[in-house]
């Protein structure tokens, strides 16, 4: 798994480069044009990599399609979280990303362990609507100061991990406690101000899966 994981980290890396160049209109249209899709190929390669191994090499084929999916989920947050610090944005299309993608790992998933699809589904759909459901009541109870978006991607985040989008909520908001402390003591920021919470949800995530 260690190949699986380093060539994700130089993907996002580069990918997350050339979004913040995208939004940031840095660089030539064409140019971020051929460099996005040269990665989304190269992303799209990585994938069916560690699909063809978990068919291949069964008796370590659960743990390569798991690996695939925590990778995929940490890569498509540090987008956002990039994005969301710049623009202030979460953007549909990569939620839309998450979504698909979860559903075609699900699958895989299930034709690998059929035995386990009933338990499997409805942590996935679980958490699918606990992630997204919180969300939801912190923007009715917070008059809206928490946007839309933060809910549709704390429901793809449940997609990913099931019933521990719970842990991963514990992880983000302790994290957003701790650095909204300092903010506030070094007067970067006042009680008033709203900070982009994916930056939060990706450090979550990546806690929650480094503690499990």
């Amino acid at each position: 798994m260690d190949f699986f994981y380093v060539t994700s980290a130089f993907i996002a890396t580069y990918f997350a480069a050339v979004y913040q160049c995208m939004y940031s209109q840095a660089t030539s249209p064409w140019l971020l044009k051929k460099n996005l899709g040269m990665t989304g190929l190269f992303f799209a390669i990585y994938l069916l990599l560690g699909l063809l191994y978990g068919f291949i090499a069964p008796g370590e084929g659960m743990t390569a399609l798991e690996g695939v999916v925590e990778i995929t989920l940490l890569f498509t947050l540090f987008l956002i979280a990039i994005i969301d610090m710049q623009e202030k944005i979460i953007p549909n299309t990569l939620v839309v990303f998450l979504l698909s993608s979860r559903t075609i790992l699900l699958i895989a998933q299930f034709i690998q362990a059929p035995d386990h699809i009933k338990e499997n589904l409805f942590s996935v759909i679980g958490g699918l609507v606990t992630g997204g459901g919180i969300i939801v009541l912190a923007m009715i109870l917070s008059k809206n100061s928490i946007g839309a978006g933060d809910a549709k991607m704390f429901a793809a985040i449940g997609y990913f991990v099931g019933w521990d989008v719970l842990s991963v909520f514990f992880f983000t908001f302790m994290i957003v406690a701790i650095a909204g402390f300092f903010l506030i003591m070094l007067k970067k920021v006042t009680l008033k101000d709203t900070v982009p919470l994916a930056p939060f949800a990706f450090l979550g995530t990546l806690l929650f899966y480094l503690i499990s």
